[in-house]
């Protein structure tokens, strides 16, 4: 599974203040990701929102990823997505606002996206997750 951290996101990470040491990575929407968010939902009773050429099928709905990543002992949590839908239809998408656990319905490999995720972060944003532990580790002597 491919992941790119999302160009979209106001801020490179968010500290989870609820739990030490864990930060959450918004991920950019890929055809790969909406597949699988679309096959877990299908195996729960719902409709996709994208064909298999990753073409809409309801163009009000959508996925925003994360990635939550343990800082401190630099190993991912999990990866998750969230259904976002226009209220006004929720018969079409009745989990609006619900989270799913990617990791709970597929294998993932996560020794490669923490990989991918390192490389990402030195190549696009010249930060490591030792950086970010420090800014979080700070961040969390604060509060």
């Amino acid at each position: 599974m491919d992941i790119v951290l999302s160009y979209d996101a106001d801020e490179l990470y968010y500290v989870e203040d609820k739990i030490p040491g864990q930060i959450s990575f918004e991920l950019q929407s890929t055809q790969e990701l909406d597949t699988i968010a679309d096959a877990i939902r299908q195996r729960c009773g719902y409709m996709p929102f994208f064909d298999e050429t990753g073409s809409d099928i309801w163009t009000n709905g959508w996925y925003d990823f994360y990635l939550l990543v343990d800082v401190f002992d630099k190993s991912i949590v999990s990866i998750q997505f969230n259904v976002k839908g226009n209220d006004a239809d929720e018969e079409i998408c009745p989990d609006n606002g619900f989270s799913y656990y990617i990791d709970d319905y597929v294998e993932i490999d996560r020794d490669d996206i923490l990989k991918q995720l390192v490389a990402e972060l030195r190549k696009r944003y010249h930060t490591s997750l030792d950086e970010i532990e420090k800014e979080v580790r700070e961040y969390e002597d604060e509060n």
